[in-house]
């Protein structure tokens, strides 16, 4: 993979965020835009080769549909989900899917443990690339 530029807008909607006290309990945004992205790919590994013409530079041009959900299980337990679809209009079909589900717990006023599992799907990855990535995250967040 090489270098990616992308730029975008859009609007997006609050459908609902209910406070308990100065606690977010539970929220919902969704949002619509446009995104653009350009994409230069070239092959790092095993060995550094350059890409047919044809394959060097993607161009997405997507509506973007997003969704962020948050849930705050207890004060100090947040739940969160966001979502996002894009299908392209320009060019080659591709779709592209992301989600990113979160979960943090704070363990004091400043210390936080992190968690989250996120899914990416690309219907045109790069060459030598599945089309369904996952990866598990673990942190541990530092407020000042």
């Amino acid at each position: 993979m090489g270098t990616l530029q992308k730029a975008g807008g859009g609007a997006t909607v609050d459908w609902f965020d209910v406070k308990e006290g100065d606690l977010s309990k539970s929220s919902l945004k969704t949002d619509l835009g446009l995104r653009y992205a350009q994409e230069h790919r070239f092959q790092y590994y095993p060995t550094p080769a350059s890409l047919p013409e044809d394959q060097r530079v993607l161009v997405l041009v997507a509506p973007r549909l997003g969704i962020n959900f948050k849930y705050a299980i207890t004060k100090d337990i947040l739940f969160g989900q966001q979502a996002e679809v894009l299908v392209n209009l320009w060019g080659p079909s591709r779709q592209v899917v992301n989600t990113n589900t979160t979960l943090t717990a704070r363990l004091t006023e400043s210390v936080s443990l992190n968690t989250g599992f996120l899914v990416a799907y690309d219907s045109a990855p790069a060459a030598g690339k599945k089309p369904l990535d996952t990866t598990l995250q673990f942190g541990l967040g530092i407020g000042f």
